[in-house]
């Protein structure tokens, strides 16, 4: 009896089976994927408020504007560079993935993907679709009568020209 179980031991295997190494590797792929899927909403959330904080930093630099010179620049929605408004309407567009090439579009939209700012002397209205998963429309509207938030969608058709609500 002693002879058979020294054979034993001398055969008995050391180490992990090719099929428990697979479900190692599975069960770690499928807990990065979770991790991953995870960080990828955290990272729109982030895009989303880095781009209403630029919209609400446009109303501070045109109140600023209104301040030193007595009114609003008519082109404070369409002139890149001049007076900075703009260039926080742009780095706004770009943190969402919306194209900056052209002037953002005067006409008030409240749409998948909309982006718009409109001016006068007197005031100012800007928006843009702060959801970037398109799923949704969230409306973040700031304007020169000092308002700065997200619209409901039941207080889309109050956005005009003149104000956000």
């Amino acid at each position: 009896m002693s002879s058979n179980s020294s054979i034993y031991m001398i055969h008995s295997k050391k180490g992990f089976t090719l099929i428990e190494l697979l479900v190692v590797v599975a069960i770690i792929g499928i807990l990065a994927s979770v991790a991953l899927a995870s960080l990828s909403g955290a990272r729109n959330k982030a895009k989303s408020a880095s781009a209403t904080s630029s919209l609400s930093s446009l109303r501070s630099e045109a109140e600023r504007l209104r301040t030193i010179s007595g009114n609003l620049p008519a082109s404070i929605c369409t002139t890149a560079g001049v007076n900075g408004v703009r260039d926080l309407f742009d780095k706004a567009r770009t943190t969402l993935g919306y194209s900056t090439a052209a002037a953002p579009s005067a006409t008030v939209a409240t749409t998948n993907g909309a982006n718009f700012c409109t001016s006068g002397t007197d005031n100012f209205v800007a928006a843009m679709d702060v959801d970037i998963t398109g799923s949704n429309v969230s409306i973040f509207c700031v304007d020169s009568g000092g308002f700065a938030a997200v619209v409901p969608s039941t207080g889309y058709a109050n956005i005009d020209a003149n104000s956000c609500q």
